[in-house]
C-alpha cells in the first residue's frame, strides 16, 4: 500500500502544540528517519496506537491466542509442533496477496516464534 493511499493528500490539516523541547526531538527524530515532522508523528502515533487486525490476520491472531492458552503442555506442544512452517508459509503468502500488512504479518511471524521457543523449551524438559 503507497503512503499516497494511506494518507490521502486531502486530509484537513491538524494543528499541533507541544512544547518546544519536544519539537525538537520530533525533528530531531524525523531527521534521523529521513521523513517529515508529520511523518515522524503519523509513524510514531501508528506505532502506540496500531489498527485492530482485520480478515484473517485476526483469524490467526485469535488461533495463536487460542493455542498459546492451552493449559495441557503436551496438547499445546502437539498442537504447534505440526504447525509452524505451515503457518509461517500461509502469513507470508496472505502477505504476499496483500490480505494482511506488514505490521500485522511481523506481528504473527513473532507470536509464532514465541510458540516455535515455548515448543523447543518442552523439548528439553
Amino acid at each position: 500500500m503507497s503512503d499516497e493511499s494511506k494518507y490521502p493528500t486531502r486530509i484537513a490539516p491538524y494543528g499541533l502544540r507541544m512544547p518546544p523541547d519536544l519539537k525538537e526531538r520530533v525533528e530531531a527524530s524525523a531527521k534521523a528517519n529521513n521523513r517529515s515532522m508529520n511523518a515522524e508523528i503519523v509513524a510514531t502515533l501508528e506505532e502506540k496506537y496500531p489498527a485492530p487486525l482485520k480478515g484473517a490476520g485476526k483469524l490467526l491472531q485469535e488461533w495463536f491466542d487460542e493455542i498459546l492458552n492451552i493449559p495441557d503442555e503436551d496438547k499445546r506442544y502437539e498442537a504447534f509442533s505440526l504447525t509452524f512452517n505451515k503457518l509461517i508459509e500461509k502469513v507470508e503468502d496472505l502477505h504476499k496477496q496483500g490480505s494482511i500488512n506488514e505490521d500485522t504479518r511481523s506481528k504473527i511471524i513473532e507470536k509464532i516464534e514465541k510458540a516455535e521457543t515455548i515448543n523447543s523449551k518442552r523439548e528439553w524438559d
